[in-house]
């Protein structure tokens, strides 16, 4: 651990002190902080009192035209309406034929999410959890897209990586469709 993060360390259990000595003074006892360090969605909620941000009232328009890297074209864009944010409904998907994970409904069911949900989600990073950051790459299978100019076996998606403390988006290129 480096210098820096030690002395982040000590800020941060001094504060969560803090918070436990404050939490006493209004009834947080015991149970209340094991719910907490326990429960995410109950810490969610906290987190989102705290900061005035409301994760589920981020709408997606998913119809839009999605963004294009320089030298890119759109190949395909399947177009997926408005999608209200909520992580509860998006899943990873691991494909047989990707190394990537894909990012879908919660259902599991067929319709995955274009790159019009990881350009907001790179645009709000505050709403990943930590349990995303694990997940290395995921992609967003509906949308794909080719060089300029066309080579061959040249279609690529953007996937949504997390690297050095750092979100970003990376080409992820595609060898096979199934």
């Amino acid at each position: 651990m480096s210098n820096m993060a030690d002395s982040e360390f000590g800020r941060e259990v001094g504060l969560v002190h803090k918070a436990i000595i404050t939490g006493r003074k209004v009834g947080a006892d015991r149970r209340f902080w094991t719910r907490l360090a326990d429960d995410t969605v109950v810490f969610r909620k906290v987190v989102q009192q705290v900061t005035g941000i409301d994760e589920r009232t981020y709408s997606v328009d998913l119809d839009a035209d999605p963004w294009c890297p320089r030298f890119w074209r759109v190949d395909s864009h399947k177009r997926g309406g408005r999608f209200l944010w909520d992580p509860d409904k998006a899943n990873y998907y691991l494909s047989e034929y990707k190394a990537a994970r894909s990012l879908r409904k919660a259902n599991g069911s067929p319709p995955a999410f274009n790159a019009n949900l990881l350009d907001f989600l790179l645009d709000n990073p505050q709403l990943l959890t930590p349990e995303w950051e694990q997940e290395g790459c995921i992609t967003f299978d509906d949308t794909s897209y080719r060089l300029i100019p066309p080579q061959i076996d040249d279609l690529y998606r953007r996937s949504l990586c997390f690297c050095n403390g750092k979100w970003y988006w990376a080409p992820t290129h595609i060898y096979w469709e199934p």
